[in-house]
């Protein structure tokens, strides 16, 4: 070790520093490749699930299904979340049953501390879906209310379409009929 020390021209003190700045640069490494893991398999797994849902909610649904096992695999809630929510939205499109309330209610929770303005919006409207679906009218109207004031109109990325949607929902609900517009 001594030689080694000699021979590379770094004193014992200049060696230890390059060690801890390796061990650093490893670590900070490590962390950012864990952040991005999840953003990698929510891309593997969900990539054009948006596009698939609006154009072929059938093939979305079916694929939904066969990546269930996959996601249960890996074990991250918040994949687990996204999957049950692009599930729920494929079956009030296919006018299939929902989960209950309290299933679906993780979603919603999920959402209200990490999700965007757009999620958070999603989440509630399909909770007002299940309710509608369920002939509860004052606790989907709750929820398509709570649904429009967490969208954020100003964000260039806001998804006026569903907030559409949602007031369409919110006019045809006196009518307690399962009606699904287009979202």
């Amino acid at each position: 070790m001594r030689h080694f020390l000699i021979y590379s021209g770094l004193s014992h003190l200049q060696m230890k520093k390059l060690l801890h700045y390796i061990l650093f640069f490893i670590l900070i490494s490590c962390t950012i490749l864990s952040c991005t893991d999840r953003s990698i398999h929510e891309k593997e797994l969900f990539g054009e699930m948006d596009s698939l849902l609006e154009s072929n909610p059938d093939s979305a649904y079916a694929q939904l299904k066969k990546i269930q096992s996959k996601i249960d695999s890996i074990n991250d809630t918040g994949l687990s979340i996204r999957q049950l929510m692009y599930k729920t939205s494929a079956q009030n499109k296919l006018y299939l049953k929902m989960p209950s309330d309290t299933i679906f209610q993780s979603v919603v929770d999920y959402y209200a501390k990490y999700g965007t303005a757009n999620d958070r919006m999603k989440s509630l409207y399909l909770m007002g879906c299940i309710y509608r679906d369920m002939h509860e009218a004052p606790q989907a109207l709750k929820y398509y209310q709570e649904a429009t004031e967490s969208a954020d109109t100003l964000s260039s990325d806001c998804d006026y379409h569903l907030l559409i949607c949602i007031y369409g929902q919110i006019i045809l609900l006196p009518n307690l009929r399962p009606v699904t517009l287009c979202c």
